[in-house]
């Protein structure tokens, strides 16, 4: 009967050891250059280019252009002394009850003062009301801002994300709640002919 290599055996035992010792050091170095990076990013948002879709856990926003104008995108009036700053998108409720809180899910970070924004249909340029589940539709969002509000060339818009809770502080009740920033996308504000913009060149 052949007699078994005990030194062989040995020898793989201990390569072993020491691949094993070399994928531990290798996870922790990982680890900890993820905990380093984390460290060094503290409460960074995320960059997404024009087109990109984000999920902002109530909301699939997908932002396209941003252009400028002097009336809103059904023809009505501003008010005196404002222009309109008009963000194309596409927007999808992804909840399973409609609503008419996805004004809360954008922002404008280089614009001071705009309040929530007005939201019109594409298609036929009437005023969204109700978000549908599961019907995504493309959508302009207007801010009113004065008109000498000096614009840069780029508008950085937020995505603002929005957490579920099965019982809030004040009513113990389910519901959605305003969240964090999840996403900053520049897009380039493009001239629609229809007024001189006032830019500021910084």
């Amino acid at each position: 009967m052949k007699r078994p290599n005990v030194l062989n055996k040995a020898g793989k035992a201990a390569r072993a050891r020491v691949l094993a010792g070399i994928g531990g050091f290798l996870a922790a170095g990982l680890s900890l250059g993820l905990s380093i990076f984390e460290s060094r990013n503290p409460g960074e948002i995320a960059h997404a280019l024009p087109g990109t879709r984000i999920n902002a856990d109530r909301w699939g926003v997908t932002l396209h252009a941003a252009t400028v104008a002097t009336t809103m995108p059904n023809g009505s009036r501003l008010t005196p002394g404002k222009r309109a700053v008009v963000v194309n998108l596409t927007i999808e409720n992804l909840t399973s009850q409609s609503s008419n809180l996805y004004g809360e899910a954008l922002a404008l970070a280089n614009i001071t003062g705009a309040s929530r924004p007005q939201f019109f249909l594409d298609r036929d340029q009437e005023i969204l009301w109700d978000l549908q589940p599961a019907m995504p539709e493309e959508v302009s969002a207007v801010w009113e801002v004065p008109m000498t509000q000096a614009l840069l060339a780029s508008l950085d818009v937020t995505v603002i994300g929005a957490v579920f809770k099965r019982a809030d502080n004040l009513y113990a009740a389910p519901g959605w709640f305003t969240g964090s920033a999840v996403a900053q996308v520049d897009l380039p504000i493009a001239e629609n002919g229809t007024g001189a913009m006032t830019r500021d060149t910084r």
